[in-house]
């Protein structure tokens, strides 16, 4: 399996083949997507669009996984033509199911900040009668258990969602697997990989500075395709390799039936 260095270096000599093509994707992406956030305070025309547009994160991802296989179709067009074209109810499902599990997980996170913000709240009332010393000694007590508490549920959520990220991949790669079967099989196939997951992601933070100080302009004609077409990379490595490994065979990829 390659490196991260590796893949990075693999996806910039790809990106750059197909720079311009990339670019539009990108851009004419961003730009329905913006059009329809300015037509999101319109509550039912806002839950269309975004149930409209959600296959659009899978098409995006084959787009830029042809990018890095370098298959030669680089038409601006053909991210909605993969998100739309076929098995729109599929890519629909499977986006959808992902979200739901990370909302849950991210949930877990929310709990002992509530516990924490109703007993600080309680702490308070009681000790209102004491002096300010006992009212800080009993909120800051609180207030660094909360946090704790917070990060210590933060972790496993972030570990199962790092588990979900190959979804739209898998969505897009392999039109056979059913929506709910993406999930399971981003999840085994990414076992023992998530850190490289994690870390792939936050190699590019320099470059997400370097976007902010220019105003996004180099997140448009750089940071954005060039890290889309990184991330088609880490999956095309992750998938060869769960196939060499026996971690799903080529056949579950292939015809969407799951063997373990």
């Amino acid at each position: 399996m390659l490196t991260r260095a590796q893949i990075k270096e693999n996806a910039k000599a790809a990106f750059k083949q197909a720079y311009w093509p990339s670019v539009g994707a990108f851009v004419l992406v961003e730009l329905v997507i913006f059009g329809a956030g300015a037509l999101g305070f319109i509550p039912l025309l806002g839950l269309a669009l975004v149930i409209l547009l959600t296959p659009l994160s899978v098409g995006m991802c084959g787009y830029y996984l042809g990018v890095y296989r370098r298959d030669g179709d680089t038409r601006v067009g053909r991210a909605f033509s993969l998100a739309f074209s076929q098995n729109f109810g599929r890519k629909l499902g499977g986006m959808l199911w992902m979200w739901l599990w990370s909302f849950l997980w991210a949930l877990l996170a929310y709990v002992p900040l509530i516990i924490g913000i109703v007993a600080a709240n309680n702490a308070l009332m009681t000790a209102m009668e004491a002096n300010l010393l006992a009212i800080y000694s009993a909120a800051g007590g609180i207030f660094v258990v909360t946090i704790l508490a917070t990060i210590g549920c933060l972790i496993p959520a972030i570990i199962k969602i790092l588990s979900y990220a190959m979804t739209p991949f898998i969505l897009a790669d392999c039109p056979n697997v059913l929506a709910t079967n993406a999930l399971t099989l981003s999840k085994r196939m990414t076992s023992g990989h998530k850190g490289e997951i994690f870390v792939m992601s936050l190699s590019f933070i320099g470059w997400i500075f370097l976007t902010a100080l220019t105003f996004g302009i180099l997140g448009i004609f750089w940071t954005g395709p060039y890290y889309m077409t990184a991330l088609a990379g880490q999956y095309d490595e992750l998938k060869r390799n769960a196939i060499a490994t026996g971690v799903v065979s080529a056949a579950e990829f292939e015809d969407g039936e799951l063997r373990a």
